[in-house]
């Protein structure tokens, strides 16, 4: 626990990054609690020797905080090497075995999705298809057990006025954790090329919208705008990932009209839509969808002649963005194709993508299609049943 809370404190200082330091101090208070637990079981001639050490790197890693908030970017880089070398003393009260299961457990990494999914930096999740690029964060208590996404961030979202159709709405998302405190811009990890991503629906499922608040002069709040084409109060969700844990979180909000939303319609499975001239076709390696299953699933993107269409260009790093939302208004999914993240601007991608589908309960689920070409956005939706 301790060698992750420096490692990633000195990579804020590496990248100076400074104001990221502080973020690991909830971490660090559980690690600095469980190692004085494990002085405990040394040898009693040891435990004096290692509590010093242990004092003086608190000491250190403290000066380091403190350089850090002073943003102090020279100071921090010299206090980094004063905690490195602190922490090199504390290993040395210890086996070789034990520094090695210790450096094995810091380096396991989950799905940031689905986080218990466990394996190798970069390898893929099998329910989704995303990399496991996050590392898995220890806790005092649950080193060994099962590593569960907790909600932490919690989202209100206000707007000067109720939603009208066609009219453009500037409203302020307000991000706190769970203790009250904001969460500031620098606090997210950037996923997809954006630290933060809002997902907006209207409550008949039909007008779906993707935007990205930027922050404010105020901590925790960011702004944003959105022209409603639907009646009714829009369902929202912050699609993020705070430090230090770096799981995805979907933080739900509504913004608010006076008037009375659709219902939900054309619940039909549907698997093929036409948009601008172009066919999105939808399947899967599975005669029926179920809940808690993954399945493989396949987007096919035609032109008007049959011929697949081969130049999807990157939006966010990715050649599609799929969304959906299920019918219970409070769970949302969002996937990506199978493989690495697009970053270079200029590939080109179709006409079928590949990518894993995974719905934890049954019901009716709307999922879009987000693609672009010729740097315009384009959506395509489906009806989706999942079945227990």
């Amino acid at each position: 626990m301790l060698q992750q809370v420096v490692s990633h404190a000195g990579d804020c200082v590496r990248r100076k990054e400074l104001s990221l330091v502080h973020v690991e101090d909830v971490l660090l208070g559980s690690a600095m609690a469980a190692v004085v637990e494990v002085a405990k079981t040394l040898p009693p001639a040891e435990q004096d020797a290692f509590r010093a050490d242990l004092e003086d790197f608190g000491k250190q890693l403290g000066e380091l905080h403190y350089v850090s908030d002073l943003k102090k970017q020279a100071l921090a880089e010299k206090q980094l090497l004063l905690v490195l070398q602190g922490l090199g003393r504390l290993k040395s009260h210890f086996p070789a075995a034990i520094i090695q299961a210790a450096n094995e457990a810091a380096e396991k990494y989950v799905c940031p999705v689905h986080p218990e999914t466990t394996g190798r930096r970069l390898e893929f999740c099998a329910k989704c298809g995303r990399e496991l690029e996050q590392q898995v964060r220890l806790v005092a208590g649950r080193t060994n057990g099962p590593y569960c996404s907790v909600q932490t961030v919690k989202a209100v979202i206000r707007a000067d006025e109720p939603l009208v159709v066609g009219r453009e709405t500037r409203a302020t998302l307000r991000l706190t954790r769970m203790d009250g405190q904001e969460v500031f811009f620098t606090e997210l990890i950037e996923t997809h090329t954006r630290r933060l991503h809002l997902l907006l629906i209207d409550p008949g499922l039909t007008d779906y919208h993707h935007e990205h608040p930027t922050p404010t002069s105020t901590p925790g709040e960011f702004e944003f705008s959105f022209t409603p084409k639907k009646p009714g109060t829009y369902l929202a969700w912050a699609d993020l990932r705070p430090a230090p844990m770096g799981l995805h979180e979907f933080a739900a909000a509504t913004v608010r009209a006076e008037t009375t939303g659709e219902s939900i319609t054309s619940r039909e499975p549907s698997s093929r839509v036409v948009v601008d001239g172009l066919a999105y076709q939808l399947r899967f390696d599975a005669p029926e969808l179920r809940a808690g299953k993954p399945v493989n699933g396949h987007l096919r993107v035609t032109n008007p002649d049959g011929s697949g269409f081969q130049e999807l260009e990157p939006v966010m790093e990715e050649f599609a963005h799929l969304v959906g939302f299920h019918e219970d208004r409070r769970n949302v999914f969002h996937f990506h194709p199978k493989g690495a993240p697009v970053r270079n601007e200029a590939a080109r991608g179709g006409p079928e993508l590949e990518f894993i589908f995974f719905a934890p309960q049954p019901g009716f689920i709307r999922l879009f299609a987000q693609v672009q070409m010729g740097g315009v956005p384009k959506f395509a939706s489906f009806n989706l049943q999942v079945v227990p």
